[in-house]
Protein backbone atom coordinates (compact mmCIF):
# COMPACT_ATOMS: atom_id res chain seq x y z
CA UNK A 1 0.00 0.00 0.00
CA UNK A 2 1.99 2.79 -1.28
CA UNK A 3 1.99 6.15 1.20
CA UNK A 4 1.19 3.55 3.87
CA UNK A 5 3.89 1.40 4.68
CA UNK A 6 7.50 2.07 4.48
CA UNK A 7 10.58 -0.80 3.45
CA UNK A 8 11.21 -1.60 7.13
CA UNK A 9 7.19 -1.54 8.40
CA UNK A 10 5.31 -4.56 9.26
CA UNK A 11 1.14 -4.71 9.75
CA UNK A 12 0.29 -6.04 12.53
CA UNK A 13 -3.48 -7.29 11.87
CA UNK A 14 -6.59 -9.49 13.60
CA UNK A 15 -9.46 -10.77 13.28
CA UNK A 16 -12.62 -11.60 15.17
CA UNK A 17 -15.21 -15.22 14.43
CA UNK A 18 -18.17 -15.24 15.33
CA UNK A 19 -20.54 -18.61 15.76
CA UNK A 20 -24.60 -18.04 15.15
CA UNK A 21 -26.60 -20.08 17.32
CA UNK A 22 -28.42 -22.71 15.94
CA UNK A 23 -31.46 -21.42 17.29
CA UNK A 24 -30.97 -17.55 15.85
CA UNK A 25 -32.99 -17.12 12.56
CA UNK A 26 -30.89 -17.23 9.38
CA UNK A 27 -29.74 -13.56 8.07
CA UNK A 28 -30.19 -12.69 5.40
CA UNK A 29 -33.15 -14.09 4.82
CA UNK A 30 -33.91 -14.04 1.50
CA UNK A 31 -37.11 -16.13 0.71
CA UNK A 32 -38.99 -13.52 3.28
CA UNK A 33 -37.98 -10.39 1.18
CA UNK A 34 -41.25 -8.78 -0.90
CA UNK A 35 -41.39 -5.63 -3.11
CA UNK A 36 -41.95 -2.73 -0.72
CA UNK A 37 -39.86 -3.94 2.30
CA UNK A 38 -38.18 -1.17 3.24
CA UNK A 39 -34.42 -0.29 3.79
CA UNK A 40 -33.36 1.19 6.73
CA UNK A 41 -29.22 2.85 7.40
CA UNK A 42 -28.27 3.63 11.07
CA UNK A 43 -25.65 6.12 10.82
CA UNK A 44 -21.63 5.61 11.24
CA UNK A 45 -19.13 6.76 12.80
CA UNK A 46 -16.74 8.36 9.73
CA UNK A 47 -15.44 6.62 6.92
CA UNK A 48 -15.04 3.52 9.38
CA UNK A 49 -11.39 2.74 8.29
CA UNK A 50 -12.45 2.30 4.27
CA UNK A 51 -11.49 4.40 1.26
CA UNK A 52 -8.41 5.58 2.64
CA UNK A 53 -6.31 5.23 -0.97
CA UNK A 54 -8.90 8.83 -2.62
CA UNK A 55 -8.85 9.98 0.69
CA UNK A 56 -5.07 10.29 0.59
CA UNK A 57 -4.82 11.76 -2.92
CA UNK A 58 -7.58 14.24 -2.28
CA UNK A 59 -4.98 14.99 0.90
CA UNK A 60 -2.34 15.60 -1.60
CA UNK A 61 -3.39 17.37 -4.51
CA UNK A 62 -4.91 19.74 -2.38
CA UNK A 63 -2.03 20.10 0.26
CA UNK A 64 -3.81 19.18 2.88
CA UNK A 65 -2.15 17.87 6.25
CA UNK A 66 -3.81 15.32 8.91
CA UNK A 67 -2.58 18.00 11.59
CA UNK A 68 -4.24 20.54 9.66
CA UNK A 69 -8.19 21.69 11.85
CA UNK A 70 -10.96 20.94 10.08
CA UNK A 71 -13.21 24.05 8.60
CA UNK A 72 -16.17 22.35 10.50
CA UNK A 73 -14.81 21.97 13.53
CA UNK A 74 -11.74 24.41 14.29
CA UNK A 75 -11.23 21.60 17.77
CA UNK A 76 -10.32 18.69 15.54
CA UNK A 77 -7.92 17.60 13.13
CA UNK A 78 -8.48 15.99 10.32
CA UNK A 79 -6.49 12.82 11.50
CA UNK A 80 -9.07 12.37 14.41
CA UNK A 81 -11.91 12.74 12.30
CA UNK A 82 -10.76 10.08 9.71
CA UNK A 83 -9.30 7.47 12.60
CA UNK A 84 -12.78 7.80 14.45
CA UNK A 85 -13.62 4.11 15.20
CA UNK A 86 -15.92 1.85 13.34
CA UNK A 87 -19.37 1.20 14.59
CA UNK A 88 -20.44 -2.95 14.53
CA UNK A 89 -23.78 -2.20 16.02
CA UNK A 90 -23.79 -5.78 17.65
CA UNK A 91 -25.71 -4.21 20.55
CA UNK A 92 -28.37 -2.35 18.91
CA UNK A 93 -28.96 -5.21 16.29
CA UNK A 94 -29.00 -8.85 17.67
CA UNK A 95 -31.86 -8.68 20.05
CA UNK A 96 -33.71 -7.55 16.92
CA UNK A 97 -32.14 -10.21 14.61
CA UNK A 98 -32.66 -12.88 17.67
CA UNK A 99 -36.27 -12.34 17.42
CA UNK A 100 -36.75 -12.79 13.60
CA UNK A 101 -37.20 -8.75 12.99
CA UNK A 102 -34.51 -8.63 10.50
CA UNK A 103 -34.65 -10.34 6.86
CA UNK A 104 -31.25 -8.54 6.53
CA UNK A 105 -28.47 -6.63 7.38
CA UNK A 106 -25.55 -5.32 5.57
CA UNK A 107 -22.47 -3.82 7.15
CA UNK A 108 -21.19 -1.13 4.72
CA UNK A 109 -17.25 -1.19 4.11
CA UNK A 110 -15.34 -1.02 1.23
CA UNK A 111 -17.21 -0.74 -1.57
CA UNK A 112 -20.00 1.66 -0.35
CA UNK A 113 -23.23 1.46 0.01
CA UNK A 114 -23.24 0.03 -4.23
CA UNK A 115 -20.85 -3.24 -3.74
CA UNK A 116 -22.13 -3.74 0.26
CA UNK A 117 -26.29 -3.61 0.32
CA UNK A 118 -26.81 -5.83 -2.56
CA UNK A 119 -25.05 -8.53 -0.01
CA UNK A 120 -28.92 -8.99 1.55
CA UNK A 121 -29.87 -10.07 -1.98
CA UNK A 122 -30.50 -13.64 -3.59
CA UNK A 123 -28.60 -12.76 -7.19
CA UNK A 124 -31.41 -15.39 -8.57
CA UNK A 125 -34.43 -13.64 -7.04
CA UNK A 126 -35.66 -10.86 -9.01
CA UNK A 127 -35.51 -8.36 -6.43
CA UNK A 128 -33.55 -5.37 -6.34
CA UNK A 129 -32.76 -2.26 -3.84
CA UNK A 130 -33.53 1.32 -4.63
CA UNK A 131 -31.98 4.14 -2.54
CA UNK A 132 -32.80 7.56 -2.17
CA UNK A 133 -29.38 8.98 -2.33
CA UNK A 134 -30.96 12.41 -0.50
CA UNK A 135 -32.79 10.89 2.12
CA UNK A 136 -30.03 11.51 4.43
CA UNK A 137 -28.26 14.18 5.85
CA UNK A 138 -24.33 13.36 5.21
CA UNK A 139 -22.18 14.37 7.71
CA UNK A 140 -19.80 16.99 7.02
CA UNK A 141 -17.13 14.31 6.10
CA UNK A 142 -18.33 13.09 3.07
CA UNK A 143 -19.93 16.68 1.66
CA UNK A 144 -16.13 17.74 2.10
CA UNK A 145 -14.49 14.86 0.60
CA UNK A 146 -16.87 15.24 -2.15
CA UNK A 147 -16.30 18.23 -2.45
CA UNK A 148 -12.45 18.45 -2.38
CA UNK A 149 -11.92 16.12 -4.76
CA UNK A 150 -13.97 17.03 -6.50
CA UNK A 151 -15.65 13.10 -6.39
CA UNK A 152 -18.90 12.61 -8.03
CA UNK A 153 -22.07 11.04 -6.23
CA UNK A 154 -21.71 7.51 -7.78
CA UNK A 155 -18.24 7.47 -6.65
CA UNK A 156 -18.95 8.38 -3.18
CA UNK A 157 -21.60 5.81 -2.75
CA UNK A 158 -18.95 3.08 -4.28
CA UNK A 159 -16.76 3.86 -2.25
CA UNK A 160 -17.45 5.32 1.06
CA UNK A 161 -20.70 4.43 3.28
CA UNK A 162 -21.42 7.95 2.96
CA UNK A 163 -22.51 8.35 6.55
CA UNK A 164 -24.48 4.66 6.38
CA UNK A 165 -22.51 2.46 8.72
CA UNK A 166 -25.08 -0.60 8.07
CA UNK A 167 -28.14 -1.10 5.76
CA UNK A 168 -31.42 -3.28 7.14
CA UNK A 169 -34.35 -4.78 5.64
CA UNK A 170 -37.07 -4.75 7.43
CA UNK A 171 -41.12 -5.49 6.65
CA UNK A 172 -43.71 -3.26 6.28
CA UNK A 173 -45.70 -4.95 8.97
CA UNK A 174 -42.60 -4.71 12.14
CA UNK A 175 -41.19 -1.97 10.91
CA UNK A 176 -42.58 0.71 13.53
CA UNK A 177 -41.85 -1.69 16.24
CA UNK A 178 -38.22 -2.30 14.83
CA UNK A 179 -37.97 1.72 14.58
CA UNK A 180 -38.90 2.37 18.33
CA UNK A 181 -36.51 -0.61 19.49
CA UNK A 182 -33.93 0.97 17.71
CA UNK A 183 -34.70 4.71 19.16
CA UNK A 184 -34.79 2.97 22.72
CA UNK A 185 -31.19 1.88 22.00
CA UNK A 186 -30.26 5.25 21.21
CA UNK A 187 -29.99 4.89 16.97
CA UNK A 188 -31.88 7.00 14.57
CA UNK A 189 -33.28 5.15 12.12
CA UNK A 190 -33.12 6.31 8.53
CA UNK A 191 -35.94 5.77 5.64
CA UNK A 192 -33.26 5.30 2.90
CA UNK A 193 -35.36 3.10 0.53
CA UNK A 194 -36.99 -0.05 -0.39
CA UNK A 195 -37.12 -3.12 -2.25
CA UNK A 196 -38.29 -3.30 -5.76
CA UNK A 197 -38.67 -5.35 -8.53
CA UNK A 198 -35.41 -6.02 -10.33
CA UNK A 199 -35.33 -4.37 -14.24
CA UNK A 200 -32.37 -5.59 -16.23
CA UNK A 201 -29.17 -7.05 -14.22
CA UNK A 202 -28.35 -4.47 -11.46
CA UNK A 203 -29.08 -5.29 -8.07
CA UNK A 204 -29.09 -1.79 -6.97
CA UNK A 205 -30.57 1.92 -8.22
CA UNK A 206 -30.00 4.75 -6.87
CA UNK A 207 -32.42 7.93 -7.14
CA UNK A 208 -31.52 11.77 -6.80
CA UNK A 209 -27.78 11.30 -6.68
CA UNK A 210 -28.01 15.27 -8.26
CA UNK A 211 -28.76 16.24 -4.78
CA UNK A 212 -27.09 13.36 -2.23
CA UNK A 213 -24.16 15.92 -1.43
CA UNK A 214 -24.41 19.64 -0.77
CA UNK A 215 -20.91 21.07 -2.25
CA UNK A 216 -20.23 24.47 -2.85
CA UNK A 217 -19.62 24.83 1.04
CA UNK A 218 -15.94 24.80 1.00
CA UNK A 219 -13.08 26.10 -1.54
CA UNK A 220 -10.55 23.48 -3.47
CA UNK A 221 -7.53 24.90 -3.16
CA UNK A 222 -6.43 22.89 -6.62
CA UNK A 223 -7.31 24.70 -9.25
CA UNK A 224 -10.00 22.73 -12.26
CA UNK A 225 -10.16 23.87 -16.00
CA UNK A 226 -14.22 23.89 -16.72
CA UNK A 227 -13.95 21.64 -20.09
CA UNK A 228 -16.99 21.51 -22.27
CA UNK A 229 -17.63 18.45 -25.02
CA UNK A 230 -19.03 19.05 -27.84
CA UNK A 231 -20.16 15.49 -29.76
CA UNK A 232 -23.19 14.03 -32.73
CA UNK A 233 -22.98 10.75 -31.88
CA UNK A 234 -22.57 7.71 -29.39
CA UNK A 235 -19.19 10.20 -27.34
CA UNK A 236 -17.44 7.05 -26.74
CA UNK A 237 -14.09 8.95 -26.42
CA UNK A 238 -15.94 11.67 -24.61
CA UNK A 239 -17.08 9.10 -22.13
CA UNK A 240 -13.56 8.45 -21.29
CA UNK A 241 -13.00 12.09 -21.35
CA UNK A 242 -15.68 12.57 -18.33
CA UNK A 243 -14.24 9.45 -16.32
CA UNK A 244 -10.48 11.15 -16.58
CA UNK A 245 -11.80 14.14 -15.05
CA UNK A 246 -13.78 12.82 -12.49
CA UNK A 247 -10.38 11.20 -11.02
CA UNK A 248 -9.19 13.34 -8.23
CA UNK A 249 -6.19 14.23 -9.57
CA UNK A 250 -7.32 15.05 -13.14
CA UNK A 251 -6.65 19.26 -13.49
CA UNK A 252 -9.98 19.11 -15.27
CA UNK A 253 -13.90 19.42 -14.67
CA UNK A 254 -15.99 18.84 -17.35
CA UNK A 255 -19.14 20.95 -16.65
CA UNK A 256 -21.55 20.50 -20.01
CA UNK A 257 -22.10 18.21 -22.92
CA UNK A 258 -23.53 20.04 -26.06
CA UNK A 259 -24.67 17.98 -29.33
CA UNK A 260 -26.16 19.34 -32.53
CA UNK A 261 -28.29 16.28 -32.48
CA UNK A 262 -31.24 15.32 -30.34
CA UNK A 263 -30.91 11.65 -31.13
CA UNK A 264 -26.96 10.97 -29.68
CA UNK A 265 -26.69 8.25 -27.45
CA UNK A 266 -23.92 10.40 -25.54
CA UNK A 267 -26.09 12.59 -24.65
CA UNK A 268 -28.00 9.29 -22.39
CA UNK A 269 -24.32 8.49 -21.04
CA UNK A 270 -23.29 12.11 -20.03
CA UNK A 271 -26.32 12.71 -18.17
CA UNK A 272 -25.77 9.04 -16.29
CA UNK A 273 -22.22 10.17 -15.56
CA UNK A 274 -23.42 13.74 -13.89
CA UNK A 275 -23.15 16.09 -16.71
CA UNK A 276 -25.41 18.52 -17.63
CA UNK A 277 -26.08 18.22 -21.52
CA UNK A 278 -28.04 20.86 -23.90
CA UNK A 279 -28.62 20.44 -27.64
CA UNK A 280 -27.79 23.20 -30.50
CA UNK A 281 -29.44 22.14 -33.39
CA UNK A 282 -27.62 22.61 -37.19
CA UNK A 283 -28.41 25.83 -38.31
CA UNK A 284 -28.14 26.73 -42.27
CA UNK A 285 -25.57 29.53 -41.61
CA UNK A 286 -22.89 27.62 -39.08
CA UNK A 287 -21.97 31.14 -37.97
CA UNK A 288 -25.33 31.13 -36.06
CA UNK A 289 -25.20 27.66 -34.53
CA UNK A 290 -22.17 28.60 -33.75
CA UNK A 291 -22.67 31.82 -31.80
CA UNK A 292 -25.46 30.10 -30.15
CA UNK A 293 -22.59 27.56 -28.01
CA UNK A 294 -21.33 31.03 -27.40
CA UNK A 295 -22.56 34.11 -27.25
CA UNK A 296 -25.84 34.16 -25.57
CA UNK A 297 -27.31 33.02 -21.88
CA UNK A 298 -28.68 29.68 -20.39
CA UNK A 299 -32.74 30.91 -19.87
CA UNK A 300 -34.82 28.05 -21.45
CA UNK A 301 -35.89 28.57 -24.17
CA UNK A 302 -38.51 26.04 -25.42
CA UNK A 303 -39.02 22.05 -25.20
CA UNK A 304 -38.58 19.66 -27.99
CA UNK A 305 -40.40 16.34 -27.80
CA UNK A 306 -38.48 13.24 -29.68
CA UNK A 307 -38.84 9.72 -29.81
CA UNK A 308 -35.58 7.78 -28.49
CA UNK A 309 -36.53 4.09 -29.00
CA UNK A 310 -33.16 3.06 -29.21
CA UNK A 311 -32.87 3.64 -25.33
CA UNK A 312 -36.61 2.23 -24.73
CA UNK A 313 -37.89 5.45 -23.94
CA UNK A 314 -41.38 6.05 -25.95
CA UNK A 315 -40.72 10.45 -25.39
CA UNK A 316 -38.23 12.21 -23.22
CA UNK A 317 -38.19 15.65 -22.88
CA UNK A 318 -34.99 17.52 -23.99
CA UNK A 319 -34.06 20.86 -23.01
CA UNK A 320 -32.79 23.38 -25.87
CA UNK A 321 -30.97 26.70 -24.18
CA UNK A 322 -30.44 30.63 -26.16
CA UNK A 323 -26.98 31.37 -26.77
CA UNK A 324 -24.00 31.30 -24.12
CA UNK A 325 -23.66 28.08 -23.38
CA UNK A 326 -20.64 27.67 -23.16
CA UNK A 327 -19.35 31.10 -21.56
CA UNK A 328 -22.32 30.68 -19.12
CA UNK A 329 -20.87 27.66 -17.91
CA UNK A 330 -17.52 28.97 -17.66
CA UNK A 331 -16.15 26.66 -20.15
CA UNK A 332 -12.06 27.42 -20.59
CA UNK A 333 -11.06 24.36 -22.96
CA UNK A 334 -13.25 22.81 -25.69
CA UNK A 335 -13.21 18.94 -26.57
CA UNK A 336 -14.62 17.84 -30.16
CA UNK A 337 -15.74 14.32 -29.62
CA UNK A 338 -17.28 12.79 -32.67
CA UNK A 339 -18.76 16.43 -33.76
CA UNK A 340 -19.67 15.98 -37.18
CA UNK A 341 -20.01 19.26 -38.37
CA UNK A 342 -16.81 21.95 -39.47
CA UNK A 343 -16.55 25.32 -36.66
CA UNK A 344 -17.03 28.42 -38.34
CA UNK A 345 -13.78 30.74 -38.47
CA UNK A 346 -15.65 33.07 -35.54
CA UNK A 347 -16.08 30.32 -32.82
CA UNK A 348 -12.34 28.95 -33.88
CA UNK A 349 -10.94 32.37 -33.54
CA UNK A 350 -13.04 33.13 -30.35
CA UNK A 351 -11.68 29.72 -28.86
CA UNK A 352 -8.33 29.83 -30.12
CA UNK A 353 -5.88 27.39 -28.52
CA UNK A 354 -8.86 25.96 -26.68
CA UNK A 355 -10.43 23.58 -28.79
CA UNK A 356 -8.78 20.06 -29.08
CA UNK A 357 -10.01 17.33 -31.64
CA UNK A 358 -9.25 13.94 -32.35
CA UNK A 359 -8.50 12.44 -35.43
CA UNK A 360 -8.00 8.40 -36.44
CA UNK A 361 -4.93 9.57 -38.38
CA UNK A 362 -1.53 10.39 -37.99
CA UNK A 363 -2.08 13.79 -39.14
CA UNK A 364 -1.29 15.49 -41.43
CA UNK A 365 -1.84 12.29 -43.37
CA UNK A 366 -5.19 11.59 -44.11
CA UNK A 367 -7.63 14.01 -43.09
CA UNK A 368 -11.35 13.76 -43.67
CA UNK A 369 -14.03 12.01 -42.77
CA UNK A 370 -13.09 8.71 -44.57
CA UNK A 371 -9.25 8.10 -42.60
CA UNK A 372 -9.38 4.94 -41.35
CA UNK A 373 -10.56 3.47 -45.09
CA UNK A 374 -8.08 5.97 -46.99
CA UNK A 375 -4.76 4.69 -44.74
CA UNK A 376 -6.19 0.89 -45.59
CA UNK A 377 -6.81 1.83 -49.54
CA UNK A 378 -3.17 3.32 -49.43
CA UNK A 379 -1.93 0.39 -48.34
CA UNK A 380 0.25 1.94 -44.95
CA UNK A 381 2.10 -0.80 -42.48
CA UNK A 382 1.52 2.25 -39.50
CA UNK A 383 -1.36 4.43 -38.97
CA UNK A 384 -2.88 5.93 -35.46
CA UNK A 385 -4.56 8.88 -34.17
CA UNK A 386 -3.40 12.90 -33.16
CA UNK A 387 -4.91 14.71 -31.38
CA UNK A 388 -4.86 18.38 -31.77
CA UNK A 389 -5.87 22.31 -31.42
CA UNK A 390 -8.41 23.34 -34.33
CA UNK A 391 -7.98 26.25 -36.48
CA UNK A 392 -9.93 27.20 -39.56
CA UNK A 393 -8.81 24.14 -41.53
CA UNK A 394 -10.28 20.59 -41.53
CA UNK A 395 -7.94 18.09 -39.60
CA UNK A 396 -5.56 20.59 -38.91
CA UNK A 397 -3.84 22.78 -36.47
CA UNK A 398 -0.63 22.34 -34.12
CA UNK A 399 -0.59 18.33 -32.77
CA UNK A 400 -0.72 17.68 -29.05
CA UNK A 401 -0.73 14.10 -28.99
CA UNK A 402 -0.35 11.14 -31.28
CA UNK A 403 0.19 7.67 -31.20
CA UNK A 404 0.19 4.44 -33.43
CA UNK A 405 -1.40 1.22 -34.57
CA UNK A 406 -0.05 -1.27 -36.43
CA UNK A 407 -2.47 -2.71 -39.91
CA UNK A 408 -2.74 -6.13 -40.02
CA UNK A 409 -2.76 -8.26 -43.25
CA UNK A 410 -6.56 -9.09 -42.33
CA UNK A 411 -7.53 -5.71 -40.95
CA UNK A 412 -10.67 -4.53 -42.45
CA UNK A 413 -11.66 -0.74 -41.74
CA UNK A 414 -14.44 -1.86 -38.65
CA UNK A 415 -11.28 -4.14 -36.90
CA UNK A 416 -8.40 -1.18 -37.77
CA UNK A 417 -11.09 1.60 -36.10
CA UNK A 418 -11.51 -0.14 -33.18
CA UNK A 419 -7.78 -0.38 -32.71
CA UNK A 420 -7.20 2.88 -33.05
CA UNK A 421 -10.33 3.74 -30.92
CA UNK A 422 -8.75 2.23 -28.35
CA UNK A 423 -5.55 4.10 -28.27
CA UNK A 424 -7.93 7.04 -28.64
CA UNK A 425 -9.01 6.46 -25.66
CA UNK A 426 -5.76 6.47 -23.78
CA UNK A 427 -4.28 9.71 -25.08
CA UNK A 428 -7.66 11.83 -25.46
CA UNK A 429 -7.80 12.07 -21.90
CA UNK A 430 -3.79 12.49 -21.21
CA UNK A 431 -3.54 15.13 -23.67
CA UNK A 432 -6.91 17.34 -22.24
CA UNK A 433 -4.62 17.06 -18.83
CA UNK A 434 -1.44 18.15 -20.24
CA UNK A 435 -3.64 21.26 -22.00
CA UNK A 436 -5.40 22.18 -18.68
CA UNK A 437 -2.08 21.88 -17.25
CA UNK A 438 -0.70 24.21 -19.20
CA UNK A 439 -3.65 26.54 -18.92
CA UNK A 440 -4.05 26.39 -14.72
CA UNK A 441 0.11 27.34 -15.24
CA UNK A 442 -0.95 30.34 -17.61
CA UNK A 443 -3.19 31.48 -14.91
CA UNK A 444 -1.01 31.43 -12.29
CA UNK A 445 1.93 33.82 -13.58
Amino acid sequence: MPGVYGISQWDLAGCAIAVREPSWPVIPNSKSMRIGDSLIGLRSNGIHSNGFSLVRKIFEVNGISYKDRTPWDENKMFGEVLLAPTRLYVRQLLPLMKDGLIKGCAHITGGGIEENAIRVLDPKDQLSLEVDASSWNKATLFDWISEMGPVSAHEMLRTFNSGIGMVLVVGESVLSHVEQRLRDVGEEPLHIGRVVKRVGDKLINFTNMDTAFSQQKYKRTRPKVKVGILISGTGSNMVKLIEKSQRVESNCEVVVVISNKATAKGLIAARKMGVETVIVPHTPIREEGDAKMTEGNRELLYEWRIQLHFYGFSKYFVKLFSPQILRSYGVQLVCLAGYMRLMSPQFVNYWKDKILNIHPSLLPSFKGAHAVRDALQFGVKVTGCSVHYVDEEMDHGPLVAQDTVFVDVHDTEESLQMKIQAVEHKIYPEAMEKVAAKIISQQKL
